[in-house]
């Protein structure tokens, strides 16, 4: 029989062929790794089979539930420690048990739990404001409630933009005061003992908060819009006991209405205000808990809130400087056409937040600093008060600034009628000279929180002040003596503990330093320090001085400033050069590697012993991950495991780094689980492998405990729930081993989009903090990915911005709170930035990733760089040559050459640090022995062979039909 002259035959023919075809394509597709990849995150990965290993890292609970619910619990204490009072008037607070209340806002139906993408994770399972009310005890007004979870009440607030999307406008989405019907209002008199006004912001990864409201230019997002101006005006009418504010946004909102007569939407029966960020899933019940009383608010401001926002400096250098569209107010121009570049200019230096506040409001007087800051850094209430009184006047008097170390011992005393705890806050005045090094007035040197303190309890709280970080970075030898870098400048110091960063309690003189002290050399590595980023400010117009606060006032860029033929043919810079070179600073770039190291070779063997016949038998074998555990960085072994990797593995280990590292058999490395984010173990992209974890509070809430044991716990916390991992095989069936966090940038404005995932304004606090978590965390074996180094302080254009900045600010604030978590916690991993700093790519920087990183502060450890699938500008081999050892990538960037002496060279240091951060974590808790297919795959090679069964069936009946109709 001829089957294709056959129709039927000829048809089977054409579709098996076809659907082979297919198949066949889909399959080879699904098999090519950047593919496959994407895949596995998406619909699951391949499954490790493991057996029990030598336990390194004990769990301290039974079960993974167990674990999230201990998460839950230490979120609960995060919360009650980190929700500010910031008025109380007329004893508004705390609440009488049972209250009878009307919350108010269309967001008190929604409010805001978390910021989005990489701090944002699953809120199914989250505690309503209302049942959070409800379970502490209040009678909540239904019908109220009910109005602002139905359509009647308007849509609501803007939902949170797409990734990267920038954002555009968004709404607050508050009920106008038209839509309360009568019967709505006469709900109000039963529910009178008080009203809670609640006032949402949203934000979130990949777009920054908008400085222009699309109704009002003039106006922007995080002030109060007319219905919220309205709805405290129609709430103040009416006959409430109490009218309180819940501030609930990580962002801040400026707050002139809480004490400004004079302010739009200030109402003089306001007697309450409440602050409290993303709470979490289940943090709203420690929101109940302060309003009735239970627990005494402790937590105190991370960030300055001015009056106004347009007058703080960062103001006019900031996202898109309040220019949108095609050309934006950030991209550099050539000619009328818009380039793809951006930039922004840090013009501020380090007067950021209270350094600008408390500085100038030195200079210009108390009146200046009423009219421009409402509620200052570090400020925070409590239902009782508090004494703080210095014990050691005696020794501080002797003390120097060239000591290693200054002890404060502060006796802090509850005066009041209820428990609470108390913030010591300790603060260092700074001699300075009028045009010489820039300095703030005051610079936070320290601090600690007190126990629990009963009524008339005493508790004396040390507080250790490191005077290095006290030191100035002259990047320009401002003081005329021929040395540039970190200096304590001879004078007078005088310390403080405070308040807050503008109330003193009490001050103390330590000795007079005669000359200066010069730090040419990193006093922990003893490293040399030096200028590497005089290129960095050459975009700065100008640069903001005490000297001359309104001459040097930042301005927004000009003409000038964003015409890059301006730039080239004035001043013979060209930044579009400067952006497209791929250099890292390697010096390997200019003096190649004349000899190719050493791989796929085994070096050294390693001796152990087998039960072979009831006897014990001494073999060898090839060194494994296994054997460094516990060894030194500079262990002479580390030589001997990396000479026995082929050059495939360490390529392989180098790329597709997106959620994991990849396994190389040759020293029995298995692959591993890391994921985002400073909330804890979520995942937007990937929910087969992380599932069943807490979602914890924002940073911002935990920054403002002020409590570092208790963030050390939180970080231990999210370790244990790491140790479970994917233990129901959902997944990989891997412990979770890598965490993208703390996030340790600076809240350079008020309108970065990542507020929430950062812990403040002030560098030492977000570096005590990150270390807090980082240590934490190592406790169980895992280990953090503290981001974004550096510099990364919005999400407009983030991807290969311009950030421009002079190195004294570089080094005082954005580096260093990520230097005190190095130094102090001995962090084994950090994530580097999608910016530039100046016009190289912080995640191609040698001098970032090495010179400072590795050599100035010592790191030993891991860097990945942000995601870098569809960005551009971060060049994987630029990356491997500047330090950064894993591509957050999903596709497969490959750079290097096997018969090129550098990239080898390269690759081995990059294995290097990956294996040195592996083997000293909770990766060996099991051991892997094989790894299963994915399920999906495994259903796909089903599917296969089904359809090619039934093809091949449709054929042989076809086949044998035309058989018998040709014997007929």
């Amino acid at each position: 029989m001829n089957i294709w002259k056959n129709k039927r035959t000829r048809a089977w023919l054409i579709t098996t062929s076809a659907v082979f075809a297919l198949g066949l394509t889909v399959n080879l597709v699904a098999a090519v790794s950047p593919v496959n990849n994407l895949l596995q995150i998406v619909l699951g990965p391949s499954k490790a089979i493991t057996k029990e290993g030598e336990v390194a890292y004990e769990k301290t609970t039974e079960s993974k539930e167990e674990a999230k619910k201990k998460g839950e619990e230490l979120n609960n204490t995060l919360c009650d420690e980190g929700i500010v009072l910031l008025k109380n008037d007329n004893k508004a607070l705390p609440l009488a048990e049972g209250a009878k209340i009307s919350v108010f806002g269309k967001n008190s139906a929604n409010v805001v739990l978390s910021n989005s993408g990489s701090g944002g994770g699953s809120s199914k399972d989250a505690v309503s404001l209302k049942a959070a009310l409800t379970q502490n005890g209040f009678a909540i007004n239904e019908k109220l409630m009910s109005f602002y979870e139905s359509k009647a009440s308007g849509d609501g607030r803007s939902e949170n933009p797409s990734m990267d999307s920038g954002g555009g406008y968004l709404v607050t989405g508050e009920t106008p005061i038209s839509s309360y019907s009568a019967d709505i209002q006469q709900s109000y008199s039963e529910y009178s003992d008080a009203a809670i006004i609640v006032f949402s912001r949203i934000a979130g990864e990949g777009f920054d908060l908008p400085m222009t409201m699309e109704a009002d230019a003039n106006k922007h997002y995080l002030q109060l819009d007319e219905n919220e101006t309205a709805l405290i005006k129609h709430v103040c009418e009416q006959n409430f006991k109490h009218v309180i504010i819940y501030l609930n946004s990580n962002n801040p909102l400026e707050l002139g209405f809480l004490d400004d007569p004079n302010h739009y939407a200030y109402n003089a029966k306001i007697d309450g205000c409440i602050w409290a960020g993303g709470l979490g899933n289940v943090g709203s019940l420690a929101l109940g808990r302060v309003l009735k009383g239970q627990v005494n608010p402790s937590g105190h401001l991370i960030d300055t809130y001015p009056r106004n926002f347009k007058e703080d400096p960062v103001w006019q250098n900031f996202g898109n400087n309040r220019v949108t569209g095609k050309k934006p107010g950030d991209v550099y121009m050539e000619g009328d056409y818009a380039s793809k570049y951006f930039f922004v200019d840090y013009e501020e230096g380090i007067y950021v937040g209270y350094r600008y506040w408390e500085t100038r409001g030195a200079s210009e007087g108390e009146e200046w600093y009423k009219n421009h800051v409402v509620y200052p850094f570090g400020y925070g209430l409590s239902y009782t008060t508090f004494t703080q009184e210095i014990t050691n006047t005696s020794d501080l008097a002797n003390a120097k600034m060239s000591d290693e170390a200054i002890l404060f011992k502060v006796k802090v005393k509850n005066t009041g009628d209820v428990a609470g705890k108390e913030v010591v806050q300790v603060y260092a005045d700074l001699p300075y000279t009028t045009g010489g090094i820039e300095k703030s007035t005051k610079v936070l040197a320290g601090f600690a929180k007190t126990d629990l303190l009963k009524p008339n309890q005493e508790q004396v709280v040390e507080v250790s002040v490191n005077p290095y970080y006290l030191a100035s970075y002259d990047f320009d030898d401002k003081n005329k003596n021929d040395f540039k870098g970190f200096e304590i400048e001879a004078g007078a110091y005088t310390f403080e503990i405070a308040k807050n960063a503008h109330e003193t309690i009490q001050s103390v003189s330590i000795q007079n330093l005669d000359a200066n002290i010069q730090f040419d050399k990193d006093p922990v590595t003893n490293t040399p320090v030096e200028n590497l980023y005089d290129d960095a400010a050459v975009h700065l117009s100008q640069q903001l001085s005490r000297s001359d606060w309104n001459g040097t006032y930042p301005v927004s860029p000009t003409a000038d400033d964003k015409d890059l033929w301006f730039w080239e043919d004035e001043k013979n810079i060209s930044f579009a050069e400067m952006n497209a070179d791929l250099s890292s600073y390697n010096p390997l770039e200019t003096n190649p590697a004349t000899e190719m190291p050493v791989t796929n070779t085994v070096t050294k063997k390693v001796s152990y012993e087998e039960e072979v016949d009831g006897e014990k038998v001494t073999k060898e074998r090839a060194m494994i991950l296994r054997d460094m555990i516990g060894k030194d960085y500079d262990d002479g072994d580390w030589n001997h495991l990396l000479n026995q990797m082929p050059f495939e593995e360490l390529e392989a280990l180098n790329l597709n780094a997106a959620f994991k590292t990849n396994k190389a058999d040759s020293i029995a490395k298995p692959e591993t689980s890391e994921t985002d984010g400073p909330s804890g173990f979520v995942n937007f992209m990937d929910t087969n492998t992380f599932y069943g974890t807490a979602k914890y509070c924002n940073e911002t809430v935990i920054g403002a405990t002020w409590n570092i044991p208790l963030t050390e716990q939180f970080g231990e916390t999210v370790g244990e729930e790491g140790l479970w991992g994917d233990s129901e095989g959902k997944g990989k069936g891997l412990v979770y081993s890598g965490w993208y966090a703390p996030g340790a940038n600076i809240h350079r404005g008020q309108f970065g989009g990542r507020v929430a995932e950062y812990f403040s304004e002030d560098p030492l606090l977000s570096g005590k903090m990150s270390a807090a978590v980082t240590k934490g965390a190592l406790k169980k074996g895992v280990y953090t990915y503290m981001k974004h180094f550096a510099l990364n302080e919005q999400e407009t254009h983030r991807g290969g911005v311009n950030v421009w900045c002079n190195e004294q600010a570089i080094r005082e604030i954005y580096l260093r709170p990520f230097e005190i978590a190095v130094k102090e916690a001995k962090a084994t991993g950090i994530m580097s930035s999608f910016n530039k700093i100046g016009t190289k790519w912080t995640g191609g920087d040698y001098r970032l990733l090495t010179t400072i990183l590795r050599k100035e502060w010592g790191f030993k450890g891991t860097v990945i760089c942000d995601f870098s699938t569809g960005q551009s500008h971060m060049n994987a081999k630029q990356m491997a040559y500047a330090g950064g050892d894993l591509n957050l990538d999903s596709m497969e960037s490959k750079w290097a050459k096997k018969d090129n002496a550098s990239d080898v060279t390269v690759l081995r240091e990059n294995a290097h640090h990956i294996l040195y951060t592996i083997a000293n974590s909770c990766v060996f808790n099991a051991e892997v022995i094989g790894y299963a297919l994915p399920t999906w795959e495994v259903i796909m090679f089903w599917v296969d062979g089904a359809i090619l069964a039934l093809l091949a069936a449709w054929g042989i009946i076809l086949v044998i039909s035309e058989r018998k109709k040709a014997s007929v």
